[in-house]
Order: C-alpha cells, then sequence, then structure tokens
C-alpha cells in the first residue's frame, strides 16, 4: 500500500482512502488544472468503487484527455447505483449511511457565496462512508485535516447536491 492510502471499514466494505494531492496522479492534467487541485470529483469516485471491491485508484479513473468526469455515470458503468438529490435533510443522508450505502457530498465555497467550510474556491466533493448517531466519517479527498468524523451538520454545512451510491 502507498503512503497515500488509508483503509475505513464501514459497513463490511474495505474503501481505501486516496488522496487528490498525493501519489503518481497529483500533477496530471484534469478539469483545467491538475489532479492535486482539481481532482476532487476523481479521487472521490476511486474511494467510493474501492468499497464496493472494484479496484481504481484516481489514475484509473482519470480520462486521460484531462476532460472532467460525470461522476454518477462513472459510478453507473462500473454496476453502482447513483443518485443525485439536491440539499438533502441529514436524517435522509445518514439513513443512507446507517443502511449500508455511501455518499458524495458537493460542497460550495466562498465563491459561490458559501463559508469555505470545505473548500476554499467554489468547491469541493468527498465522500462520506459511514454514519454513527448523528456523526458521519468524511474521507475528505482534498485534505487531511478534515478527515474523520463530524456532525452532519457541519458535513452538510455548505451542501449544493449529494449523490447516494448503493450497490
Amino acid at each position: 500500500m502507498a503512503i497515500e492510502e488509508y483503509i475505513q471499514q464501514a459497513h463490511g466494505k474495505s474503501f481505501v482512502e486516496y488522496l487528490q494531492y498525493k501519489g503518481p496522479w497529483a500533477e496530471n492534467k484534469y478539469a483545467s488544472g491538475t489532479m492535486h487541485h482539481k481532482g476532487c470529483s476523481v479521487t472521490s469516485v476511486a474511494v467510493i468503487l474501492s468499497g464496493y471491491g472494484i479496484d481504481k485508484n484516481p489514475e484509473d479513473i482519470r480520462p486521460k484527455d484531462g476532460t472532467m468526469i460525470n461522476i454518477t455515470s462513472v459510478l453507473e458503468q462500473h454496476g453502482l447505483k447513483a443518485t443525485r438529490v439536491n440539499k438533502p435533510s441529514a436524517e435522509t443522508v445518514l439513513s443512507h449511511l446507517k443502511n449500508g450505502d455511501a455518499v458524495i457530498i458537493y460542497a460550495g465555497g466562498p465563491k459561490k457565496g458559501y463559508s469555505g467550510q470545505w473548500s476554499s474556491t467554489t468547491g469541493h466533493y468527498f465522500p462520506v462512508l459511514e454514519a454513527d448517531g448523528t456523526k458521519g466519517y468524511v474521507s475528505n479527498v482534498g485534505s487531511s485535516t478534515k478527515t474523520g468524523w463530524f456532525e452532519m451538520s457541519t458535513i452538510l454545512k455548505d451542501n449544493i447536491q449529494v449523490i447516494f451510491v448503493s450497490k
């Protein structure tokens, strides 16, 4: 296992916690920038796929021409169900997590009028892998200091959209 990978156990799944800014993919072209700065969507998908036994790292997911991915399409191409919901309630997100589903949060940043809890620019994707009570486990692909257990109200603070993922 490379240094940028950590394992999180959740509901009988083993998620590899990749980081967009560490690893051989970090400086590769993606979305008018590099994976380091723009690769949160790709890296989030790789984390989620790992939990469902699909061995794909961020470089395997990244389009080689550097264009952006459609998260739900990539997840569905790998046999998973992916449903986008705009600003669901904390109870809805917790219910999905407690049922063994994973989620990907899209949070807005200050340049979109949000607080910047999860992003210092326009927005950020990150997986949430499980729930315990009112908390969720954030696998923040863009920050090792913002990974761990957080109250759902904190996780959803700048929530724009949630992608619910299931088998």
